[in-house]
């Protein structure tokens, strides 16, 4: 469009430079150019055509995938559908025709970016409630993460890109951390407040005082000794 443009704008250069050299060797540059990216995206669009089918495929993949390293859940989303949205819009702007399939992939752009973008928050958000729950609570909590889990579950193995019902997926699975997320701040603020307040002060009662100027015998009222005198501190 550059090389183009520039040759349509040498149409109003006076006559008087026309015949200059360098005028001419500008023009013939610009026409050799032109041709030589017509005839690449000629190439480029005959090949991505082909390639469309295949590409399109990506949206079959589920929309979860288990990392192969840590375990840990990630949006499986195809970056070649990335490229192909992008390519599609390069060649329209080239005034190229475009097959069905990727008219329709590149209708669903923004939906497809929605998805992806509220998958990698539910991610997150799943991954921090996790992370919250207390170390010694873990073992209570162990049900309430496998049902959570259980909701994310159908995102590694049933639902696609092109799954009609993602929107209710999304909606259980924000659902399930958020009331996950309220027991255990519930939990972790009834543990801070309530039992490490009452631990921390049992810590510091002395149950019995042992002074060094005393000394106690088990025998003789010793014992005895030893008792009254506590019930005296």
């Amino acid at each position: 469009r550059r090389v183009r443009s520039t040759i349509a704008d040498c149409q109003f250069v006076p006559d008087s430079l026309r015949s200059a050299p360098i005028f001419r060797k500008v023009m013939r540059i610009a026409s050799n150019a032109d041709s030589v990216l017509i005839e690449y995206l000629s190439r480029w669009h005959a090949a991505w055509l082909e390639s469309v089918e295949l590409t399109k495929s990506g949206l079959n993949a589920t929309l979860l995938v288990r990392h192969p390293v840590h375990g840990g859940l990630c949006v499986n989303f195809d970056l070649g559908i990335h490229e192909l949205i992008r390519d599609a819009k390069g060649f329209l702007r080239a005034g190229y025709e475009l097959p069905a399939p990727s008219l329709k992939i590149l209708e669903r752009e923004l939906e497809l970016k929605t998805y992806y973008n509220a998958l990698s928050e539910a991610i997150q958000k799943f991954d921090d409630c996790i992370s919250r729950i207390p170390f010694l609570l873990r073992p209570l909590f162990a049900d309430m993460v496998e049902d959570l889990t259980a909701k994310l579950e159908p995102g590694c193995v049933t639902l696609t890109w092109v799954s009609v019902n993602i929107d209710a997926f999304l909606a259980s699975v924000e659902e399930g951390i958020e009331s996950l997320n309220a027991v255990v701040e519930r939990s972790t603020m009834l543990m801070m407040v309530k039992i490490e307040r009452v631990l921390k002060n049992v810590r510091g009662t002395s149950l019995i005082d042992i002074s060094e100027e005393r000394t106690y015998t088990l025998g003789g009222g010793g014992l005895e000794k030893f008792v009254a005198d506590q019930l005296q501190v």
